[in-house]
């Protein structure tokens, strides 16, 4: 067994439980070590999923660098350590034979096994017992590379096997009284067992329809895989062959053209294969079936190493055999004399000629037909869209230009209009027309009215209007340009909106392309574990960002095995249920307004309920005082939650411990949610919904102390202008808002993000009602700077697990600003000062009410001292009557009732002093508190000399501490002696 992977994969005694590691003296260093070795794996693993297979140094490096953690981890006798360092062992070495970490899931396996050895690594570092349970990951290699360590095992026994029965295996195929000149040329052509890599040479005048060629051959490799999967449960149908002979045909007519001789001699032998199948002299079996599937997956990967210009390193010589196996036993069957075999097989050839004839007619209309489409690389396409990003953010900026022109010739109509009411006014009060009038008279003789009337237009015209025309014409040209750059601009929307969208309309692509590779999958899974499973799928033609169909194929994937494995019960258990012997799996695509729902459901079992909440509570998931409170759906949904995972639920192929967290994480990180229903003995029901791109978005953005955010359009159901005390309500420790009879959790942003807060006294703010398809939240912003539409681009491989964020944009300010993932916001409970706010601003609200309930009189001359005092006090919410003398003063107090004296002491007409003596004669004044106001001359020592201690409160220099004074006042004036301080920080 390939690096004893089958110890490796099985379950070891300490994987689960609690184990003690005592290094020895010295041996400190080896801990950290380890761990160095660890981190040096996960730093690498971006850099091994797109290694350059002929560039072995990463592989050779992961390899040491695993063999190095198990070794050491025997050493210093810790099973854990030494079991995850065999795992990444073997796993590197099956990356070094398949020459990619891309199979069978290995770079998944090599990231969820370097952070276990890195959590029970800083446990061994910091001296304390490794506590983690490795078991789940290690359930999780068994579940992938059990078929990886299979397949390499066949391949180096049927290599030692062929070799040597390859001569005598020939003969038995080949009946003795047939002339190999009777066949096919290529049919028993001698076949090297120890195949050597086929160098691609293409002629240059060719070299252009490799691209073509591969999309071709992808096609119908498809088609072929999913026309088997029909045969399996129609094996006689004429339509179904031929369809699939002429896929067949076609592949192998491409490569010929390119010269790819491996795909033409495998796709040659399965052609002669269906042949056989369509002249009825050989019956499709399930055998025959798993062989041409198997001669699919091999062209497939062949395919890969063509699209990729490298030797082709795939070896087809064992299939081949197998293929020729058949076609031979068929001959064999139908044999009676040379000549009827002859004839039988030269009428073959004749029809094989004809259909070929017909066949490559027909594949030659499909490539003109093709001719309308050409292929186009992701990378150009995302250049696309940043450009038509880009036009639509000039398109803004020069929309505000615009706007800015506008405002620029509406001020210069005011002013010019203004500037001539002024020059009418400064003419009519400075220009003494009677003294024109008789040096007009006196100059000529003759007093001429009209002349005068003329002088005077003239004068006042051409000595100032003229200008002010030619300015009035300048602006009126100014503002038919203006219109014309308003229609460019419109125009501008027009075009770059339709820039946009068609750049988008590129990335769209059916959902068949994810669809339809699972019928094979399913029915491998299905026959592995002994169960019949129908997949039936709809909505093909529901179309998705090409993103994000790559991205769905895993978590589609482990959903449908989970279906299949947990879901689907065994054939003979089904037909005492009264149900069919064979499972039925639906996998449903459709829109729901802006977004795209995918289904999966199976008839099975279903999920208990109640076996989920015990092992929850095993598992120490949830309490005992939560059990009773939790809904249905809130059960179902702990499967998600990681660590969640038991005997009864894991299986040798799938689970729903690491493998349901995983799902979760990829489809919110998709800006996704996922949704799971289920009744017992009738099936369970997932759903998928997902926005259709994670492209070009609609975003709103936010600010909050200065910080701003944008959240996806779409996830926004209302914007609300709120007063924190008053809209909102405390239940129990929540925060809640009722929007439309259902009780919204509201937070600040600056709780999830924590960053520092800026509190409103008033609790004045904004509050965004925040959707992600199921459950609501609020959130609480200082205000909303408006919306647009925005290219989004991801963070990159550095920080893209920076929590709350899908990605950023470039504004049409130039501003980077963040878009933050809603599902996450919803879904995440975060410590939040909220409360404390809240508590606070109500404290101050209380306050504010007491304070309303007196009047503050501010006695001052200086009316920016004055002022500053009103407007303070006044915003801390007490009345206020100003007064700008002792006088004054004296006059309003017998009109008002007062409750405290801000008095200055320099002051005209009647002095602070005076002022203080005359209150203080009067009955309901007497005890009214007094705070004495100065400048630089007075002094508190020379106040005193004048005026008794017991007169005045307190004495504040200029400029006034505002603070101070409000403190003071409170604890005069307000029956609760309470300070308010909103400083609040996250």
């Amino acid at each position: 067994m390939l690096l004893n992977g089958e110890h490796s994969l099985q379950s070891w005694p300490m994987d689960s439980i609690s184990e003690s590691v005592s290094l020895l003296e010295g041996d400190e260093y080896l801990a950290v070590s380890i761990l160095s070795r660890a981190n040096q794996i996960q730093n690498n693993l971006a850099n091994l999923e797109t290694a350059d297979p002929e560039n072995g140094d990463l592989f050779d490096d992961a390899y040491v660098s695993s063999h190095y953690i198990a070794g050491f981890g025997k050493i210093i006798k810790s099973e854990k350590i030494h079991h995850l360092g065999s795992l990444a062992e073997l796993i590197a070495d099956l990356a070094r034979q398949f020459h990619s970490y891309s199979d069978h899931s290995m770079i998944y396996l090599t990231g969820l096994i370097v952070e276990k050895l890195i959590e029970v690594c800083e446990d061994l570092v910091s001296g304390n017992s490794l506590e983690t349970d490795i078991s789940d990951v290690v359930g999780e290699c068994a579940i992938y590379l059990k078929s990886a360590i299979e397949l390499v095992e066949r391949q180096k026994r049927e290599k030692r096997e062929n070799r040597a029965a390859l001569v005598s295996q020939i003969a038995l195929e080949t009946p003795s009284d047939i002339a190999p000149t009777n066949l096919s040329d290529d049919i028993f052509v001698e076949i090297d067992t120890e195949e050597v890599p086929e160098k691609i040479i293409i002629d240059p005048e060719r070299i252009g329809l490799i691209s073509d060629f591969c999309e071709e051959v992808w096609d119908s490799l498809q088609k072929s895989e999913n026309l088997l999967i029909e045969l399996e449960n129609n094996p006689t149908s004429k339509d179904l062959i031929n369809e699939l002979f002429r896929a067949v045909h076609t592949i192998k007519g491409g490569s010929r053209l390119l010269e790819i001789k491996k795909i033409e001699k495998l796709s040659h032998e399965l052609e002669t294969v269906l042949d056989e199948v369509r002249s009825n002299r050989k019956t499709l079996d399930a055998n025959m079936i798993d062989v041409a599937l198997d001669c699919v997956k091999r062209i497939h990967n062949i395919t890969e190493e063509v699209a990729s210009r490298e030797p082709i390193n795939t070896k087809v010589n064992d299939l081949i055999l197998k293929l020729r196996g058949n076609v031979a036993s068929s001959i064999s069957i139908k044999k009676s004399t040379n000549t009827d075999i002859s004839k039988n097989i030269n009428e073959t050839s004749t029809n094989q000629e004809k259909q070929n004839l017909s066949d490559g007619d027909s594949s030659k209309s499909a490539r003109v037909l093709r001719d309308d489409s050409i292929k186009v690389s992701a990378e150009k396409l995302d250049s696309v869209l940043n450009a038509s990003s880009e036009v639509y953010i000039t398109r803004i900026r020069l929309e505000n230009d615009k706007n800015n022109l506008s405002d620029a010739i509406n001020f210069m109509d005011k002013t010019i209009e203004a500037l001539k009411k002024d020059f009418d006014n400064w003419l009519i009060k400075n220009v003494d027309f009677g003294l024109i009038e008789k040096n007009f008279n006196k100059d000529s003789q003759i007093y001429d009215e009209e002349l005068l009337e003329n002088f005077k237009n003239k004068n006042h015209t051409e000595s100032v209007f003229a200008r002010q025309s030619d300015l009035v014409v300048g602006i009126e040209k100014l503002s038919i340009q203006n219109r014309n750059i308003q229609k460019n601009v419109e125009d501008l929307e027009v075009l770059s909106s339709r820039l946009q969208s068609g750049a988008m309309n590129f990335r769209m692509v059916p959902i068949s392309t994810l669809f339809n590779r699972f019928p094979a999958q399913v029915r491998d899974i299905a026959r592995q574990i002994g169960k019949r499973v129908d997949l039936k799928i709809s909505g093909n033609e529901t179309e998705l960002d090409k993103i994000l169909i790559n991205q769905l194929s895993d978590p589609l994937l482990h959903l449908i095995r989970n279906s299949i494995d947990h879901g689907i019960e065994e054939p003979q258990k089904r037909i005492e249920m009264n149900k069919e012997e064979v499972g039925k799996i639906n996998l449903r695509a459709y829109y729901m307004g802006s977004n795209a729902v995918i289904e999966i459901e199976d008839d099975g079992k279903g999920i208990d309920s109640n076996v989920i909440l015990k092992k929850a509570l095993d598992k120490g998931l949830i309490s005992e005082s939560q059990k009773a409170s939790l809904s249905e759906k809130e059960i179902l949904d702990l499967i998600f939650e990681p660590g969640f995972s038991s005997a009864e639920f894991v299986t040798e192929l799938s689970g729903r411990g690491v493998g349901m967290d995983v799902v979760k994480t990829s489809i919110s990180r998709m800006q996704g949610s996922i949704k799971l229903q289920s009744t017992v003995n009738s099936g369970t029901l997932v759903t998928l919904r997902l926005p259709l791109t994670l492209a070009v978005v609609g975003i709103i953005l936010v600010s909050e102390n200065g910080y701003e955010f944008a959240f996806p359009i779409l996830n926004v159901d209302e914007i609300i202008r709120i007063n924190l005390t008053k809209d909102v309500a405390r239940v129990n420790e929540t925060l809640v808002y009722n929007f439309r009879s259902e009780l919204v959790a509201v937070n600040y942003l600056s709780d999830f993000l924590g960053y520092p807060k800026r509190i409103d006294e008033n609790g004045e703010n904004f509050l965004l009602i925040l959707n992600d398809g199921e459950n609501k939240i609020g959130v609480i912003v200082d205000s909303v700077l408006g919306q647009q539409n925005v290219l989004l681009k991801q963070l990159g491989s550095l920080i893209e697990t920076a929590p709350f964020v899908i990605g950023c944009t470039i504004l049409s300010n130039s501003k980077l600003v963040l878009i933050l993932n809603v599902i996450e916001l919803t879904q995440r409970n975060v410590r939040s000062d909220a409360l404390a706010v809240y508590e606070k601003i109500e404290s101050g609200d209380k306050v504010r009410s007491q304070r309303n309930q007196n009047t503050v009189m501010i006695v001052d001359d200086s009316r920016l001292q004055r002022s500053r005092l009103c407007s303070f006090l006044e915003n801390a919410g007490y009345k206020i009557i100003q007064a700008s003398d002792g006088y004054e003063a004296l006059k309003l107090s017998e009109k008002e009732i007062i409750s405290a004296f801000c008095i200055d002491i320099e002051m005209p007409l009647m002095d602070g002093y005076q002022l203080i003596k005359r209150l203080k004669l009067q009955p309901k004044y007497q005890d009214v508190p007094i705070f004495v106001i100065s400048g630089l001359n007075v002094t508190k020592d020379n106040l005193l000399s004048m005026i008794s201690n017991e007169e005045i409160q307190n004495f504040f220099a200029k400029p006034v501490d505002l603070n101070s004074l409000l403190v003071d006042l409170d604890q005069q004036c307000l029956t609760d002696q309470v300070t308010v301080s909103l400083g609040i920080t996250s």
